[in-house]
């Protein structure tokens, strides 16, 4: 629900563009708030080569950013992985425009990339790459032409959209929605649930925590630990998608993931638009 504070933000957003017209997050021109170039330039993670564990890119086989299951420790025993979900996805990696278009969304009010985002974690849910078989060709002026390009050989994942019975998103903490005037996953919560079909549940609710983006990995667990919880009266279904905007070190994930396995889930997905790695 938007508050006054947004409300007013929006209106002055509107004068503003009169003033001050839309211009590129990536490469400043006029015109639209990401244009054809830069949307076709991202940094896209293939999730064939991916990760399945926890997203990040080209660790299908070997990942360095988790212990995947079936890796082995010096003595040969299984690793055991510090997550609580089964499964990891990701759109993007977190770099260049990518990180511009989730600070702008998050902490300057752009809800106009909202859409971007959640093509991105709708593409990851159905295993398929953002933009797949599309690249820009060269132009000189801020127009693009996207030209289907020769396949990579790669067994595509399974989709989850027949798996899974309904996304779930991180719910914004309350210091984080006073700042905002509104829960800017819930936003993109409803576009990924009607492009996909599947059922939005709001279902978890969180207290006050510290900024996840100032602490370390050790701190972002001891912070999260205990910080979710499932509301009163709603039973989650057995196979559910966590969606967020940033998958970092799932310490964030992971703790919701808990929470929804504590009550009546029997297994947790994530689905995010960008992995850091």
């Amino acid at each position: 629900m938007l508050d006054f504070n947004h409300i007013f933000r929006s209106v002055a957003t509107a004068f503003a563009e009169t003033i001050w017209p839309t211009r590129c997050i990536g490469c400043d021109l006029p015109g639209a708030l990401l244009c054809k170039n830069c949307l076709g330039s991202l940094e896209t993670i293939n999730p064939a080569l991916a990760c399945p564990r926890c997203g990040a890119p080209n660790g299908w086989l070997v990942c360095t950013e988790c212990p995947a299951p079936g890796s082995l420790d010096t003595h040969e025993e299984p690793i055991p992985t510090p997550f609580s979900f089964t499964q990891a996805r990701a759109a993007c990696s977190y770099e260049g425009i990518v990180k511009r278009i989730i600070s702008s969304y998050k902490d300057k009010d752009e809800l106009r990339l909202a859409p971007i985002i959640a093509a991105g974690i709708s593409a990851a849910i159905a295993g398929r790459q953002l933009g797949e078989g599309m690249r820009p060709s060269a132009r000189t002026d801020n127009s693009v032409a996207c030209d289907a390009i020769t396949p990579i050989a790669y067994e595509p994942p399974e989709s989850w959209l027949s798996w899974a019975d309904a996304i779930v998103p991180i719910p914004a903490s309350p210091k984080a929605l006073k700042r905002r005037g509104y829960d800017h996953m819930l936003i993109i919560a409803e576009q990924v649930s009607n492009s996909t079909g599947l059922q939005l549940m709001h279902c978890l609710s969180t207290g006050t925590t510290v900024d996840q983006r100032l602490l370390s990995s050790t701190e972002r667990k001891h912070n999260l630990e205990e910080s979710f919880s499932v509301k009163p009266s709603m039973a989650p279904p057995a196979h559910v998608i966590l969606i967020d905007d940033v998958l970092t070190t799932g310490a964030t994930t992971s703790a919701a993931a808990s929470a929804l396995l504590k009550s009546s889930t029997q297994e947790v997905r994530v689905a995010v638009f960008a992995r850091v790695w």
